[in-house]
């Protein structure tokens, strides 16, 4: 299981990862965008889509490969942005979503 946020926090916008092998938490990735000022909580929220493919990713190599991969997410905007293939806000993070998802 690997669960993700992206999240505004006093004026930061930033993402985490959770990977959990069974019930023990095995890695966790953090990434920090920057202000509120420069950053949208939309991209938060794509970037912890990546860092969760690169959790993906670590475990594929780690295991040689993986059965069955199911992917939740709670927005909207993100699962639009990622279905339309033309330009859009923070379409750069939208398209390394799409290359993690290739990639594993």
């Amino acid at each position: 299981r690997i669960y993700t946020d992206g999240s505004g926090y006093e004026e930061s916008v930033g993402a985490a990862a959770v990977f959990y092998r069974g019930m023990e938490r095995a890695k966790v990735l953090r990434k920090q965008l920057g202000m509120e000022d420069k950053h949208l909580v939309f991209e938060g929220k794509c970037v912890g889509q990546i860092l969760e493919f690169e959790l993906l990713w670590r475990e594929v190599m780690r295991k040689g490969r993986i059965r069955t991969v199911i992917v939740g997410m709670d927005n909207q905007a993100e699962m639009r942005a990622i279905g339309n293939l033309g330009a859009g806000t923070a379409r750069y993070i939208v398209d390394k979503i799409l290359k993690g998802i290739c990639r594993v």
